[in-house]
């Protein structure tokens, strides 16, 4: 069966498919996810998979977070969606908001910055909560810097007439072949 979730992202992205993807692979990043798939930092969410103790919002009085609330309703977000509204229109329902977005690169990128801005936040503030990062740690100097990491030296490659060294081709390996049920006589070791 599908989740409430599912059927929503579902029920918005099935009336324009053949739009969507031609779009596959062009901006669907993680946060746009989130906020289209209910599958984020939202506490309906983070309740029903058990790394919250309730489904309220932790940055305003509502009872229940969740990817609707957060991308229309959330008082938190009112300057964020305010920026998003302006370009895509008022109605905020995932449908519109999917149809707005196939619109154009415009229309696309305010979702996704919306989404990009807002979810970050959450997550912080989700860290901040569960004890893994100070509040404010960005600007904390008490903590110590992360080591550098190792660079690279100069490669010679005057042996190989100035050209970098050939890569081997990768073998696959047999786990991978025997899971995709290739018969042993076509699998090349």
């Amino acid at each position: 069966p599908i989740s409430e979730a599912g059927r929503w992202t579902t029920q918005a992205i099935q009336p324009c498919l053949p739009e969507w993807a031609d779009r596959r692979g062009h901006g669907l990043g993680f946060h746009l996810t989130q906020v289209l798939t209910g599958h984020g930092c939202f506490g309906e969410y983070l309740c029903r998979i058990g790394r919250e103790h309730t489904t309220g919002c932790h940055h305003c009085a509502a009872g229940r977070d969740s990817a609707w609330h957060t991308l229309a309703e959330c008082e938190a977000w009112t300057e964020e969606r305010r920026i998003l509204t302006a370009v895509v229109g008022e109605d905020l329902s995932l449908p519109a908001l999917v149809k707005a977005m196939l619109e154009g690169e415009e229309k696309w990128k305010a979702a996704s910055d919306f989404c990009v801005k807002v979810m970050t936040q959450k997550e912080e503030a989700e860290r901040i909560r569960r004890g893994e990062i100070n509040e404010g740690s960005e600007d904390d100097s008490s903590s110590p810097p992360p080591p550098p990491r190792p660079t690279p030296g100069p490669v010679d490659n005057s042996s190989n007439g100035g050209n970098p060294p050939p890569v081997a081709p990768r073998r696959r390996r047999r786990r991978v072949l025997l899971r995709r049920g290739v018969p042993a006589h076509h699998r090349a070791w």
